[in-house]
């Protein structure tokens, strides 16, 4: 892709919204934040703050004192536009689609209105990767789940540091999401956002096209790390090392590339930035909704209730997913009144992530996210948030692996894949698309994120709902699979479809090791395997020998 391409692909003609939200000690901070803007700027700024809904507001004229850009109350149809700034009225929620602005009084009692969530979420699907969300001074945690979606979508984070904040409960429990990309002093934030965007379809000062930047960053990831990024799409790529040498004050590409050379925990940062480790509990509650309805009693209802229940959650981050899924099975279980084996994997590359899920332990936000009834039965409150029973633990197995270079698990009866492959090329969501194909069981679930349409999900799957991307994999043998694996002197292609070796043992020296020696199984250079002893088998259920070709 050519630098002016990638350009365009960054620089959408909407303008770029940074939604502001704050509570009590709000007003200091974002007072602090509009005397930092400049007298002429491009940005929308969308202002969300808990009011009084019984009292007017003060705010616009109080604001209005900081800044030169006008301010404006938001109001039904308010067209955003670059170079000024909107404030929620009192009482009122506040969305926004296709850049207009949309209020309505709230119909939420006032314990439980979340008017900064409703805002960043909507702001999510408006804007995408050109949202911005800044989380400032308040108690509670409203916001934690609209940064979510605004960092899923590619967009930007920003946390006031909560040792500034005159209250520091909003800003912890962002923080405690993940899902941040910086955490500042209020006073610093508008000059990073420069930064950030003049990188942005910019970096030809050192001769560099963005492509050839992308491509020299990935190189030094994979050799690091082992995983490769080259069929990731290039604008979520270009805005994660923009995001990291705005953090470092490079502004030249060459000066990032040396710090890559130089800095393996650079290269771990950058690494865990790429991956966007979004997720919660209870996502999307009507998808699970129709999971638990429909999906689970179904699986667990079939004619082998002997057979282990098996389902896979590729890309599961901190384990909220692969937990949620868990409660699900094991709550239908007792409602049905059944005995069954369920066993969950739940993978991922990022070891960060996969100690978090192992864990267990969840912010005190996880209340905001499991329905109540789950949350006394399968979570243990503790001063520092909720710990995840030992029962529903049992359930879920949690290990590094990749979608797109590991063999995946087999005889599976539902993979969940959500909001992953949004960040994959075409190429590497077709190779996905195979993967979930030969791992599932004929008739077994695949549901994906409600962004997600993969070219080759028609060819191998039935449609279940098209509004939840819920699909149910065609009777019929599994298509041949192979997977492009990396490793840090370049990539290979293997197959899962076994070959005969080269050479059998010798048919003494077999007696003696199945007689003598403990298990055990003999794999390629590539990790194909080769032969299996007859102690083996038993462990992989599988034929003892080589695998047929």
């Amino acid at each position: 892709m050519a630098a002016r391409d990638l350009t365009e692909l960054l620089l959408k003609p909407q303008p770029l919204i940074i939604g502001i939200g704050a509570s009590a000690g709000g007003l200091e901070a974002l007072q602090d934040f509009l005397a930092n803007l400049p007298d002429s700027h491009n940005y929308a700024i969308v202002i969300v703050q808990h009011l009084d809904p019984d009292h007017d507001s003060l705010l616009s004229s109080l604001l209005a004192k900081r800044t030169n850009t006008p301010v404006h109350t938001a109001v039904e149809g308010s067209m955003v536009e670059p170079g000024n700034i909107y404030l929620i009225a009192p009482g009122d929620s506040l969305t926004v689609a296709d850049g207009v602005l949309h209020t309505e009084d709230f119909a939420k009692p006032r314990g439980r209105r979340r008017p900064i969530d409703q805002f960043f979420e909507s702001l999510a699907d408006n804007s995408g990767s050109n949202a911005v969300a800044v989380v400032l001074s308040g108690t509670g945690s409203d916001g934690s789940n609209g940064i979510r979606a605004i960092k899923e979508q590619g967009g930007l984070v920003f946390v006031q540091d909560p040792e500034q904040a005159k209250y520091d409960g909003m800003p912890r429990s962002a923080i405690e999401t993940g899902a941040h990309d910086l955490v500042l002093p209020v006073g610093e934030m508008v000059e990073v956002l420069n930064d950030y965007f003049n990188h942005l379809g910019g970096l030809q000062p050192d001769h560099l096209t963005d492509a050839q930047f992308i491509e020299r960053a990935m190189k030094h990831v994979r050799y690091r790390t082992g995983h490769d990024f080259k069929n990731y799409k290039p604008a979520t790529l270009l805005r994660r090392i923009a995001v990291r040498m705005s953090v470092l004050g490079i502004t030249q590409p060459n000066d990032y590339l040396k710090r890559l050379i130089e800095s393996p925990s650079e290269v771990n940062r950058l690494f865990r930035d790429i991956l966007i480790n979004v997720t919660s509990f209870f996502r999307d509650p009507a998808t699970f909704e129709l999971l638990a309805e429909k999906v689970i009693p179904e699986i667990l209802q079939e004619d082998e209730p002997d057979r282990e229940v098996r389902i896979w959650v590729p890309g599961c981050s901190t384990g909220q997913e692969a937990y949620t899924i868990a409660m699900l099975f094991a709550d239908a279980i007792e409602r049905l009144d059944l005995v069954r084996k369920v066993s969950i994997f739940g993978t991922d590359i990022d070891d960060d992530a996969l100690r978090v899920a192992r864990q267990g332990v969840y912010p005190n936000s996880a209340a905001d996210e499991v329905p109540e009834n789950l949350l006394h039965k399968y979570f243990n409150w503790r001063p520092d948030g909720y710990e995840v029973t030992s029962n529903l633990r049992d359930m879920v197995r949690f290990s590094n692996q990749s979608i797109i270079k590991d063999p995946p698990f087999s005889r599976l009866d539902l993979v969940t894949c959500r909001n992953v492959l949004i960040y994959f090329d075409n190429d590497l969501q077709d190779v996905s698309m195979r993967v979930f194909q030969y791992g599932l069981r004929e008739r077994g679930y695949l549901l994906l994120g409600s962004s997600e349409s993969p070219g080759l999900v028609d060819d191998f799957f039935d449609e279940i709902s098209q509004k939840h991307r819920l699909y149910r994999r065609r009777p019929g043998q599994a298509a041949r699979l192979d997977l492009h694996t990396s490793s840090r002197g370049g990539s290979s292609r293997a197959s899962l479809e076994p070959k005969a070796p080269s050479q059998t043992l010798d048919p003494y020296a077999e007696h003696l090791l199945n007689d003598f020696a403990p298990p055990y199984v003999v794999l390629s250079h590539t990790g194909e395997l080769l032969f299996a002893s007859e102690g083996a088998a038993k462990y992989l259920q599988m034929k003892s020998g080589a695998p047929a070709a």
